[in-house]
């Protein structure tokens, strides 16, 4: 199974060649409204930078170098220098880096940040750089659950959210057990169902509207 992710009229899909589609992880919580209040302008800059630290972050994992280091906005630098410590401090070695997991028997799929080892074993790691918010435990839950559904030979003995501080390089740990992994991915079948719900009453009222 070969996913890919695709965006249709402001949601986000992995789909594969046999016509299998499943909803985003980060369209379920989208349903929620995390961002209600923030500016446009804000939330684009901070996208913005979350793709490229995303990137770079990537590129290193997988052995690259970063030639145009001193190029780069320094609230960027200060965000990969956060990933670095924390990747230092607790001896994380990467091993995958913007991997798809999908989990079929609850029908959703996600892309993780990255998976790799620690001294107590493999975990997944989710890097946030515009901070953390209530809905990122859910996110990472989600993305835990089928990380273990696509790579089922593997053990993981957590998760941890980071928060890589752009204005002062340092980074901000969330570590997660898979037991409260699991309370929390309760909760995101709980959301999953609202999402559902809404979507059904959403294509009612516009059926109505055509007919009435």
């Amino acid at each position: 199974m070969k996913l890919k992710l695709v965006e249709r009229e402001g949601k986000h899909f992995y789909e594969d060649d046999s016509g299998l589609s499943l909803l985003s992880v980060t369209t379920i919580l989208n349903v929620l409204n995390p961002y209600a209040g923030v500016r446009k302008a804000v939330l684009e800059d901070n996208a913005d930078i979350g793709s490229q630290v995303h990137a770079i972050i990537k590129r290193l994992a997988e052995g690259d170098y970063i030639h145009e280091w001193y190029y780069l906005d320094k609230r960027i630098r200060n965000s990969v220098s956060a990933q670095d410590r924390w990747c230092r401090q607790t001896r994380y070695k990467p091993r995958r880096a913007e991997t798809i997991v999908a989990n079929l028997d609850d029908v959703y799929a996600g892309t993780e940040d990255g998976d790799g080892g620690i001294p107590a074993g493999h975990i997944i790691v989710d890097w946030k750089t515009g901070g953390v918010l209530v809905t990122h435990f859910f996110q990472i839950a989600a993305y835990f659950v089928a990380h273990l559904k696509t790579f089922r030979r593997e053990k993981l003995v957590g998760a941890c959210i980071v928060y890589l501080d752009k204005e002062t390089g340092r980074p901000h740990p969330y570590s997660l057990t898979p037991e409260t992994l699991y309370d929390y991915y309760d909760g995101f079948l709980a959301i999953m169902g609202i999402n559902n719900k809404s979507e059904k009453i959403r294509t009612e009222v516009e059926t109505w509207k055509l007919t009435s």
